[in-house]
């Protein structure tokens, strides 16, 4: 038996031989020959069967590689602007801090030198 590109080559007549030669009578040889030749060709892959195959599932493999670079970058492009967004909230966020920091900072010197005045003005009274 050997195998072709397209098909798988089964000599039944040398099946057939063989099983007569053994004892088999030839209508039964015949008949087991025939069972087997049909479970061949039904069951059995040919190497096109499987290089066909193997085409198909590179070229599905290709495919679903192009569809995961497409969600990748996407993704890519949605992380980039949530940390963008992440970016200008902190920025926002450190100036308003910087804002409340000075406020705070002016309202203690205020307080500062009101209180200083309120020591002259009692330091002159006595």
């Amino acid at each position: 038996m050997t195998m072709a590109q397209s098909t798988i080559v089964f000599d039944t007549h040398e099946a057939v031989q063989e099983l007569t030669t053994a004892g088999v009578p030839e209508r039964q040889a015949e008949a087991h020959v025939r069972l087997q030749a049909r479970l061949i060709e039904q069951n059995f892959a040919t190497k096109r069967d499987v290089d066909d195959l193997g085409a198909a599932l590179r070229s599905e493999m290709a495919e679903l590689r192009a569809e995961l670079k497409g969600e990748i970058e996407t993704l890519r492009q949605e992380t980039r602007t949530e940390f963008a967004k992440v970016r200008t909230e902190m920025a926002e966020l450190r100036a308003n801090l910087s804002d409340k920091i000075d406020t705070s900072f002016r309202w203690l010197i205020g307080i500062q030198v009101g209180i200083a005045a309120i020591l002259l003005g009692a330091i002159k009274l006595l």
